[in-house]
């Protein structure tokens, strides 16, 4: 079955989210059927238009725009690297992270500091104390990133996570 609700009108003057219920009222549903909703179009304006079905690759990068999650859950290893920089002194790296597109402004960061650590040249890997974004662009971030002790000043780091899974860095470029 196909069904079309045309011609609603929401204030949306102050509203910040919309749920949309969908209720099928046939009462001879029995336990095992499904109903399934795909293809679904919300439109802002009194004009609908034609159906637009994005291939996953550009919804993803459409999603990325606002919202770019480095997790590394879904690396190879729970320690994988992130981004490469270099160190600035003894206790500070600058580690860059690029976003796979570019993003809707320069984000912001949100991110537990000590899930994260700084792998050194020599092998060594310091917890990060502090993270933080030092400058950033619709295309990539520098990260501030502190530790207590162990850095050599010019030399390359990178910035891993800490070996526990799950360990999630999110750049946000919400509205």
């Amino acid at each position: 079955a196909s069904y079309s609700v045309l011609n609603i009108a929401l204030d949306t003057a102050s509203t910040k989210n919309l749920a949309v219920f969908v209720w099928n009222d046939d009462l001879t549903t029995t336990v095992g059927e499904f109903l399934r909703i795909a293809d679904v179009q919300l439109e802002s304006g009194s004009v609908a238009t034609a159906f637009e079905l994005q291939s996953y690759e550009e919804s993803l990068a459409n999603c990325q725009r606002f919202l770019f999650v480095l997790n590394n859950a879904l690396a190879s290893s729970n320690s994988a690297v992130f981004g490469t920089g270099l160190s600035t002194s003894t206790t500070a790296g600058r580690p860059l992270v690029f976003f796979p597109v570019e993003m809707r402004v320069a984000p912001t960061l949100t991110a537990t500091a000590g899930d994260w650590q700084l792998q050194v040249g020599g092998g060594s890997f310091p917890d990060i104390t502090t993270l933080a974004i030092n400058t950033a662009s619709r295309a990539v971030a520098m990260l501030t990133a502190d530790v207590a002790a162990g850095l050599t000043v010019g030399f390359a780091v990178q910035i891993r996570s800490d070996g526990t899974a799950n360990r999630m860095m999110f750049f946000s470029a919400e509205l």
